[in-house]
């Protein structure tokens, strides 16, 4: 980052009236502003079988601000062209998390391309940069279901007596308390 050279004059005077003297001189260097980033998107960038219900949320690197995170600015397209989807965007957990809420279902099969616009710039006013870009496919009809708790997905019923068989869509499935490490859903 830049330099700077602050400077007291030796004739500046304190309160009683005295002059301090000589000069007081310093430098010092401000540290640059790294440009925030996308560390995690949900869903991730591939993900299949996701929720025709589902958000779209991006976590950033830092906070941002919100008034550069918008419906301009972070968008959903079908993968194949067309308009984005309508929906709303806010921000939470003091700024570093974005949400895209579709204002209806996604359409069940369709593979759809998340983009937030690089010119987003962090609380400090510096841009990310280059734009962040992810894809992903809805479950096809009959499939997806509703995100729970601990974002585990129902995917369809497979099981005579009515079991189901279930998606996997978090981070760290060994945060769910339904499960195990080592165990098997089905």
């Amino acid at each position: 980052g830049p330099s700077y050279t602050a400077r007291i004059a030796g004739s500046a005077r304190n309160a009683a009236g005295a002059p301090m003297g000589a000069d007081k001189v310093w430098t010092f260097t401000v540290a640059p502003n790294t440009p925030p980033t996308v560390v995690s998107t949900n869903p991730a960038d591939g993900a299949t079988n996701v929720a025709a219900s589902s958000n779209v949320v991006a976590t950033f690197s830092e906070a941002m601000n919100p008034s550069t995170v918008t419906t301009s600015t972070f968008t959903l397209v079908p993968t194949s062209g067309g308009t984005p989807v309508p929906a709303t965007v806010t921000m939470g957990s003091g700024n570093t998390v974005a949400t895209l809420n579709p204002n209806a279902d996604l359409s069940p099969g369709v593979s759809y391309t998340a983009r937030i616009a690089g010119s987003v710039t962090d609380a400090a006013g510096a841009p990310m940069g280059a734009d962040k870009v992810w894809t992903f496919t809805v479950a096809t009809a009959g499939g997806g279901g509703t995100l729970d708790q601990f974002g585990i997905t129902q995917i369809y019923a497979d099981k005579a007596g009515g079991g189901e068989k279930w998606f996997m869509n978090m981070q760290n499935p060994n945060n769910d308390p339904r499960t195990v490490p080592g165990t098997h859903l089905d």
